[in-house]
């Protein structure tokens, strides 16, 4: 194992929790990170200020002209949703694969997330001309019964984007919420433990939480995974189901995805490279997460590479003289600086990644991650704008040229990005504090003590134990190992009510408490399959029943249409239902607990290992309990009554 392990020797479960919470608590890179505040901020102020501009003079401000009826706006729309996917691909799609390595990147790749898809959502927003009545694109009863065009890939967009946010939001949160409980234990002072408190909903690593946790993540994990495809899909889908040349393609869709996959990466890689060598977390975000980091992204940029050549292949051997000549256009004619840039940039500084020496080198990583970044936002600008400045009708040719105030509100999106990421590694753990330390407890387990015959069941109760005032006994020990054999033993000595807390999942507790979680994915099952019958039916009852609008000739209903947004929906019931089921059976948020007053129970979310011998046990005795802890081998650190 240690020729695997991903992290130095040397790591410990307390160190990677005062190594992440000190920059929420002590902030050691004070000026530092004022500097990136203030710098941030001021570009964040572009955004407001030209909005204002924009909503008084109007969207006459913009560049956009008939034929180029979409422009910088669209274009940033694709290529912030692009990088949006990464982080969801990262957390996701590794987590369900096994990947450990992951956990040290997952959580900025998640909030990186969440704050490009607000920067996407704005200029659909915008875009409207009234973005106050945005809301208009929404499915519901309005007092003019107009609703929103469900064959339209615009709408599609709109339930696709807002699904996606929705759920990497949730599962975001739900990966931080045991992180939020460590850090809990370590503040200091009121402010930080009040509100820490509050976010972490009053977790405290009980052995039953973590199972359910554990389901609500992975199932959260595999209903993330589709959307990337999805949402970047639809998107392709607003060009590719139209006329316009150099749009009409069926390879839009996969071709859009592996570029978003790709840009995404990159921003992942620039912020790691940062973030690394800002907090020195050298030993978090090792050589080994840069090497494979690169890997996915030489892998995923050859397979955009392909789609470059497979898109030109297409449009040259079509035999339709309008999509030849926009292939011309993008190669040797007014777009051709654009287009061999976008490639240049994208395809050659890859190249050095084929070699460890360059994969492992942060300063070369950050340059062809810079490099990807600005080479995918050309070929966005390439696809949309050739496509619309010469379509089927010379006497409508023209062109377009970006102003002032679409930069400046470019400029503004990228301050919004900047300047919330910035927020975020003030006020939230950077990295999954937990999974770390259940990665560390994997590559270096202890040697395992032989199991123990378990006679009966042990599950913890949610009862509340009122026996002689006390809620139980609770003993505290320094390693996993060391709580498992306890618990094994206590199973076998004949108590029935036991819990235990940890600062991660320990899955040979789920074995010897007997512990079991079949409700949460019935009920997300069931939310889900409800989801999509619900979706459908509304679909069809408001296109052929309520509202019917015939459109060029075709049935009023329309099957295909449906299905994207009936599985956007189906996947934000199931996704909203495991995340609050899992709270409900966690019965969470709860801000007191009787083990909250045992001072040294702070270290069930750092280092420590707590077995609980619960108090409502029928057969429980004060005193038999305690002698039991105290008599075990190898013996606790500590052993105390805790009050009810």
């Amino acid at each position: 194992m240690p020729g695997n392990s991903i992290y130095p020797r040397g790591t410990t479960y307390r160190g990677v929790g005062d190594r992440v919470a000190s920059i929420l608590l002590d902030l050691p890179t004070r000026r530092r990170w004022w500097t990136a505040f203030l710098v941030s901020g001021a570009l964040f102020l572009f955004l407001p200020a030209t909005l204002v501009h924009l909503f008084i003079q109007g969207v006459g401000v913009w560049g956009v002209n008939i034929p180029v009826n979409w422009g910088l706006a669209i274009v940033n729309v694709v290529w912030w949703i692009g990088i949006g996917h990464a982080g969801t691909f990262i957390s996701a799609m590794l987590l369900l694969l096994g990947q450990d390595w992951r956990n040290s990147l997952n959580r900025f790749a998640e909030a990186m997330t969440i704050f490009a898809v607000i920067c996407a959502a704005m200029y659909p927003i915008i875009h409207l001309g009234r973005p106050q009545f945005f809301y208009w694109m929404l499915p519901y009863p309005t007092p003019f019964e107009v609703w929103p065009q469900f064959r339209s890939p615009l709408f599609w967009d709109v339930m696709a984007i807002s699904t996606y946010f929705t759920v990497s939001l949730l599962f975001w949160y739900v990966g931080l919420i045991p992180d939020l409980a460590s850090v809990r234990d370590k503040a200091k002072g009121r402010f930080w433990r009040v509100a820490l408190g509050l976010a972490a909903l009053g977790w405290r690593g009980s052995a039953m939480h973590w199972v359910r946790w554990r389901r609500a993540y992975v199932m959260l994990a595999a209903l993330a995974m589709p959307l990337v495809v999805s949402v970047h899909s639809g998107v392709s889908l607003l060009f590719a189901a139209g006329p316009v040349p150099g749009w009409h393609t069926t390879i839009y869709p996969p071709y859009f995805v592996m570029g978003a996959l790709f840009s995404g990466f990159a921003v992942v890689g620039m912020i790691a490279v940062t973030l690394r060598a800002w907090f020195k977390l050298y030993d978090l975000v090792t050589p080994r997460h840069l090497d494979l980091l690169a890997k996915f992204m030489l892998a995923i940029g050859l397979m955009t590479a392909y789609g470059y050549l497979f898109e030109a292949l297409t449009a040259w051997t079509s035999g339709h003289q309008f999509e030849v000549d926009t292939l011309r256009d993008r190669l040797i004619g007014p777009f051709a600086p654009i287009y061999w840039g976008a490639v240049i940039l994208n395809f050659a500084p890859i190249q050095m990644l084929w070699r460890r020496r360059w994969r492992t080198r942060p300063v070369v990583l950050f340059l062809v991650c810079l490099s990807v970044t600005v080479g995918m936002w050309l070929e966005r600008y390439m696809l949309i704008i050739s496509g619309l400045f010469r379509d089927y009708l010379p006497s409508s040719w023209g062109t377009y040229s970006a102003p002032w105030t679409e930069w400046l509100l470019f400029l503004g999106t990228i301050g919004f990005f900047l300047f919330a990421f910035v927020l975020f590694i003030r006020f939230l753990p950077m990295v999954a504090i937990s999974e770390v330390k259940e990665v560390l407890f994997e590559e270096r387990p202890a040697k395992r003590p032989a199991p123990e015959p378990a006679p009966r069941a042990a599950e913890p109760t949610n009862r509340e134990p009122a026996r002689d005032g006390l809620y139980g006994v609770l003993a505290c020990y320094d390693r996993a190992d060391d709580l498992v054999l306890a618990a094994r033993r206590a199973v076998a000595g004949g108590f029935t009510r036991l819990d235990c807390h940890t600062p991660f999942p320990v899955d040979d507790l789920t074995e010897v408490l007997g512990l079991k979680e079949r409700r949460l994915p019935w009920m997300v099952t069931g939310a889900g399959a409800f989801g999509l019958v619900f979706a459908l039916g509304l679909l069809w009852y408001i296109d052929v029943m309520y509202y019917p609008t015939p459109v060029g000739g075709l049935p009023l209903e329309a099957w295909t249409a449906y299905g994207l947004p009936a599985f956007e929906f189906t996947v934000l019931l199931a996704a909203l239902t495991a995340v609050i089921g899992m709270l409900a059976l966690n019965r969470l948020p709860r801000l007191h607990h009787p083990l909250f007053e045992v001072e040294a129970f702070d270290r069930a979310t750092q280092d420590g290992f707590f077995l609980v011998l619960l108090a409502d046990d029928p057969h429980f005795d004060p005193a038999r309990a305690r002698d039991f802890l105290e008599g075990l081998d190898p013996a606790p650190a500590l052993v105390r009554e805790v009050p009810a």
